[in-house]
């Protein structure tokens, strides 16, 4: 193995050790929360939140692009970087406090109002941290990363979170714990990676620059639009009650997908990056991602699908029982997002980066009409459309990465249909095991039994018939677990 190798699986092991406490963290802290506060209140913050995540692709700007992809980075590189997030998260700042009326009057709720205003202030401590950021990716320092943002979230939520909502601050509550999070975020970064301030706004590779920063942000804004599209329309046609629950369901279900891409996908955009157009190690490393979200990842979500209702119940109480059957669409389905953002940087190393726009933009045309027709069947049909489009989106995206890296139908689709038979598999076993489970008369232990028998089932079959896992994922398990090799067998691969 490679040092570069080594120091980026040594990264990817810190980043899931550190994505499991953070998931665990905002778990408890959700549940607290959204027990406390109810679905209005979050439905609120939601609307807002929308917004916000708008500014976040702006002040960025894919600036970051640019530096990961440098051989070496300069201090008159850093300068006009941060040179220029710090003038346009000022801008994009001012920019959400004033448009705060008009997206209240969008929405229909005056309430969204001193909840943007507010978030505003999170554009400018955004763009003042995202430079930072970007050094400790090239640094494949995920350890740091992954400790500020627990850390961080700890004190926002956790500590300032709770105690504003044991005294009642309804949506206050959420937007001060928000924005200490990212106070504190933006003070551990500069400590951690501090770097010069200096402004500096020519740089001789300023064409090159912004013209990777607009190929990054057009897409990043046809990712907003797909990932929020759902949301904005369930404000406008429905209400801060109906955001609220879907949020909940939403968020249950990305929480654990979006950490584990935002863990890896930096790691192998990093990684890729130095090998540029080298499509002969890509490729390879690129089947056992995807084999590893198929036949690992998925048959899990799977099984969390089939027991959504009972884990929102449990979690959150009878008053967020609409958010079972939302959660039961999007778990079912995240498998696609986690492959979406596992291409994304594959297209990027090679050079196409711009045809995830490209791709992409039928699919916003056809998802505007499906989702305001969803919207009008309620809030879980919006959750199986959501689904449906994202599927539709890693189909399209992941196909293109194949090309690009020489990968063929022969090599993929023995991997997609190894993870099919293990859902199957996981379906009938928890189907078979929910008659048993019922007689437990209490929904904990309806969960707990209901688990136990897909999960043996699959790892004894696994264990005692290796060959069902396949080459690429049993090589991706080993990469991360090397003392697996006991019971994964594996012929030597290229990559």
């Amino acid at each position: 193995m490679t040092g570069l190798a080594g120091k980026g699986i040594a990264a990817a092991k810190w980043s899931a050790v550190l994505t499991v406490a953070r998931f665990m963290l905002q778990l408890v802290a959700q549940v607290f929360l959204a027990r406390l506060l109810g679905p209005d209140n979050y439905g609120i913050f939601g609307m807002g939140l929308i917004v916000f995540l708008l500014s976040t692709f702006l002040t960025e700007f894919g600036f970051g692009m640019y530096l990961l992809q440098r051989p070496t980075v300069r201090d008159e590189d850093i300068r006009f970087v941060f040179s220029w997030q710090i003038l346009i998260g000022a801008i994009a700042s001012l920019v959400i406090f004033l448009s705060a009326p008009w997206v209240a009057a969008y929405f229909q709720d005056a309430r969204v109002i001193p909840v943007l205003q507010w978030m505003s202030l999170g554009a400018l401590l955004n763009a003042a941290g995202a430079l930072a950021t970007v050094l400790l990716y090239r640094d494949l320092n995920f350890r740091a990363i992954g400790l500020i943002e627990l850390g961080s979230y700890f004190l926002g939520f956790l500590c300032v979170g709770t105690t504003l909502a044991l005294y009642g601050f309804g949506v206050t509550t959420l937007v001060a714990a928000w924005l200490t999070q990212a106070l504190t975020k933006l003070v551990a970064l500069k400590l951690i990676r501090p770097h010069v301030w200096r402004p500096l706004f020519r740089h001789p590779d300023s064409a090159l620059i912004f013209s990777t920063g607009r190929k990054v942000f057009s897409t990043q804004l046809l990712t907003w639009v797909l990932s929020n599209l759902d949301r904005v329309i369930i404000g406008r046609l429905l209400s801060a009650h109906a955001v609220g629950v879907y949020n909940i369901g939403f968020n249950l279900a990305s929480t654990a997908g979006s950490l584990f891409l935002n863990a890896l996908a930096p790691a192998f955009l990093s990684s890729g990056a130095r090998v540029d157009q080298d499509t002969a190690r890509l490729g390879p490393v690129y089947l056992q991602v995807l084999a590893s979200i198929w036949i690992f990842i998925t048959p899990a979500f799977v099984m969390l699908a089939f027991l959504s209702n009972d884990i929102v119940l449990i979690l959150y109480g009878d008053e967020w029982g609409a958010a079972g059957l939302v959660l039961c669409a999007l778990f079912a389905t995240a498998p696609a997002l986690l492959t979406l953002g596992l291409s994304t940087p594959i297209l990027w190393n090679t050079g196409r980066g711009q045809d995830e726009t490209w791709l992409q933009i039928p699919i916003v045309l056809l998802a505007v009409p499906a989702l305001i027709l969803a919207a009008r069947h309620g809030i879980a049909t919006v959750a199986w459309t959501v689904g449906g489009i994202s599927v539709l989106r890693a189909f399209v995206v992941s196909t293109a990465a194949c090309r690009l890296v020489g990968l063929t139908l022969r090599q993929v689709l023995p991997q997609l249909l190894r993870g099919a038979g293990l859902c199957v598999l996981v379906v009938v076993a928890a189907i078979a095991s929910e008659s048993l489970a019922s007689m437990a008369g209490s929904r904990l232990a309806s969960i707990s039994l209901t688990c136990v028998l897909p999960v043996v089932l699959v790892v004894a079959l696994s264990i005692l018939r290796p060959a069902v896992l396949g080459d690429a994922a049993t090589a991706m398990a080993l990469r991360i677990m090397p003392r697996l090799a006991r019971w994964l067998p594996v012929r030597e691969t290229a990559g």
